[in-house]
């Protein structure tokens, strides 16, 4: 009997450890789905948390481990950071509404001017370039006595500009000509880059016919500038639609929206684009 006894409570004992690692197993196997279901809903919280608020993060496999954040900021020191982006460089900018006012007033249809529509978008892209950190200078504030050409080289020139853009409405007999073009001088490696920006930013953003950037050898404001220069035809004065979206205020500021877009495109180059100036110079400042 006490043989039997002793069986008994042996086998007692082994069902006993056996239901023990079972249960030790289940527990293990419950703590493990635990784990991973909050570290599924871990990941989910840090993937939205970056979305929401605009920073790149990466999760491991099984656990986060680094987190890069776009602005360089982190709750500790030690995790890695994602590397900076280039800062744009903020430029010294000359924009010259194109012609004068009464003296010379450019392109007319529909009782409008072209050099009051200039003047306006001129104004918007000023202030708009000024938020972004850029040093703006206006060729003309209103309208002005003369018809002459070479002084808004000069005031460039003065104002030691890195880049000039000159704001114009084209025109043209055929009154369904429509469309954006940007000119700049032949040769010019950063006037290509700076009108291929302002030319694509144009055309997205107000939705105008892409009539492509082109080259000229002629205009004064493109021909004796010594920095990288362009010349914006925004639409077309003569096309009844084009004027109605060149003189309502809301078109304007998305002209000069785009032409904004374009410099700080052109800008985000780096030292490739900015502070650049064209060799040889064509232009000289006169003396006073």
């Amino acid at each position: 009997p006490d043989g039997k006894l002793h069986q008994t409570a042996a086998g007692q004992a082994r069902e006993k450890i056996s239901r023990e690692k079972q249960n030790s197993r289940r527990s293990h196997c419950l703590t493990a789905a635990l784990l991973e279901r909050n570290l599924c809903r871990t990941r989910k919280a840090l993937i939205g948390l970056g979305r929401r608020q605009h920073r790149v993060i990466r999760i491991s496999p099984v656990i986060p481990k680094t987190v890069y954040t776009r602005s360089g900021e982190s709750d500790k020191p030690d995790i890695p950071r994602y590397p900076a982006k280039m800062e744009a460089l903020t430029l010294k900018i000359c924009i010259d509404p194109g012609h004068s006012g009464k003296i010379e007033p450019g392109a007319c249809a529909g009782g409008v001017t072209e050099a009051a529509i200039n003047l306006e978008i001129a104004k918007i892209t000023g202030r708009m370039l000024e938020k972004f950190g850029h040093k703006v200078l206006l060729t003309r504030t209103g309208e002005v006595d003369n018809n002459w050409l070479t002084w808004r080289c000069e005031a460039a020139w003065a104002f030691d500009a890195d880049i000039f853009v000159s704001i114009h409405c084209n025109a043209c007999e055929d009154e369904s000509a429509k469309g954006t073009e940007v000119f700049y001088f032949p040769g010019s490696e950063t006037g290509h880059a700076l009108a291929s920006c302002i030319q694509s930013e144009v055309v997205a953003l107000c939705r105008t016919v892409d009539r492509k950037v082109k080259t000229n050898n002629e205009w004064t404001v493109l021909t004796e500038t010594a920095m990288p220069a362009v010349l914006v035809e925004l639409a077309f004065i003569t096309n009844e639609a084009e004027r109605a979206k060149l003189t309502s205020g809301m078109g304007q500021r998305q002209f000069a929206e785009g032409i904004v877009k374009g410099i700080n495109r052109f800008a985000d180059g780096g030292p490739l684009f900015g502070k650049v100036m064209e060799s040889p110079a064509l232009y000289s400042v006169r003396s006073a």
